[in-house]
């Protein structure tokens, strides 16, 4: 599996740009207002991956995903979730933000998201 760790700082007005491979992404969400956005192009049409492995997910942080410029869905649990029958050139945004009445000053996340299989 190709890793690459998020060197940009995510944030609701910049999203970060990924390339066509699939991703490990570890940051940090900075309060409990931050959203940490991260866009992915199927330039193939493939399928894309998402899953969140990390232990703190729907407690601490929730994900959510976006294709196509559609409605904001849900991630609603913690294992693969596999996003299929796009067409090529197909977005696909996620963004990360606190579950509804979290309480932390800072909190670790973890995402593996894109090309599947890469």
């Amino acid at each position: 599996m190709l890793q690459e760790q998020a060197v940009q700082n995510p944030s609701h007005s910049n999203p970060v740009v990924l390339s066509d491979k699939i991703h490990q992404i570890s940051h940090i969400l900075e309060n409990t207002s931050a959203v940490h956005q991260y866009n992915f192009t199927a330039a193939r049409g493939q399928n894309v991956l998402i899953t969140t492995p990390d232990s703190d997910y729907d407690q601490k942080w929730r994900l959510e995903y976006q294709v196509d410029g559609g409605g904001w869905q849900p991630k609603r649990h913690s294992s693969a979730q596999r996003i299929e029958g796009l067409n090529p050139g197909s977005q696909v945004n996620i963004r990360i933000v606190a579950t509804d009445g979290a309480r932390f000053d800072t909190t670790d996340y973890s995402v593996v998201f894109g090309s599947f299989p890469h």
